[in-house]
């Protein structure tokens, strides 16, 4: 970046006028200050050098000033203090526009010029680089956008190609599912109709049984009623004790009221 050139405004010299002039410095590294002051034709009995501004802070006595031998209206200020900012206040009765003003205005255009003309140099070469990284970066682009839309165009016929498989299957599936469904109704219409069939069988049976079960425990009430009526009196019971031995038909089971009878009779 170029740095830039520093000018101060000059004063108009007016007779019987006088300006109150402050400057602000900051000091350098080295603690030694050494440069023209800010204006020319200055009251040399009325410049101070203070640590603060307008007058005020501890006042620097570490100064000295200097009269350049061809310019007599500047002067030159050396301070040395290891105070980071001091403050110079003096009188002027206005500024002495010499050839070196001029000089140093014309130095400073001189200067910009050239940095101006290198700079529109860089630029033009700039814009020139620029303009053929972009064509080139268009020419790329272009290329790119082509080869992703041949890509782009595969993958929309893949893409519909697998649609298209994916539809058939589903319809395939659906049918087949609409065929299964189909089928497990009619079965379960198969199954609902036999099993209400085998449950009216079952219902037949049940009541059979219980007819059957019924007569049944009719019947051993009725055998019961009559070996209970014709139970064996003690008197025939006595008769029995005196048979021996016991037919071997007898043996380890109980005999039946018939049989007692028969034996009875013998």
């Amino acid at each position: 970046m170029m740095e830039l050139s520093i000018f101060h405004d000059k004063l108009n010299k007016v007779e019987g006028n006088a300006y109150v002039i402050e400057e602000e410095i900051h000091m350098p590294a080295s603690g030694i200050y050494d440069d023209e002051l800010q204006h020319d034709n200055i009251v040399d009995s009325t410049l101070s050098v203070y640590t603060g501004p307008t007058l005020t802070g501890e006042q620097i006595q570490s100064y000295a000033l200097s009269t350049p031998s061809l310019m007599p209206w500047k002067r030159i200020i050396r301070i040395q203090t290891d105070v980071p900012v001091v403050y110079i206040t003096y009188e002027t009765v206005g500024d002495t526009v010499e050839a070196d003003d001029i000089n140093r205005v014309q130095d400073a255009v001189v200067k910009t010029q050239g940095g101006v003309n290198t700079e529109e140099a860089r630029a033009t070469s700039a814009e020139a680089e620029l303009a053929r990284n972009l064509q080139a970066e268009s020419d790329r682009a272009i290329s790119e956008e082509r080869r992703l839309g041949g890509r782009l165009n595969t993958e929309a016929e893949r893409a519909q190609s697998a649609e298209d498989a994916l539809s058939l299957q589903l319809e395939a599936e659906t049918a087949r599912a609409e065929s299964a469904e189909k089928g497990n109704a009619d079965a379960i219409a198969t199954e609902a109709l036999r099993a209400a069939g085998a449950e009216k069988e079952l219902s037949d049976n049940l009541a059979g049984e219980i007819m059957r079960a019924t007569g049944a425990e009719q019947q051993v009430a009725d055998d019961l009623q009559a070996f209970i009526a014709d139970v064996m009196t003690e008197a025939e019971i006595d008769a029995l004790d005196g048979i021996e031995p016991e037919p071997p038909d007898n043996q380890y089971r109980p005999m039946t009221a018939d049989e007692i009878d028969r034996i009875l009779n013998q």
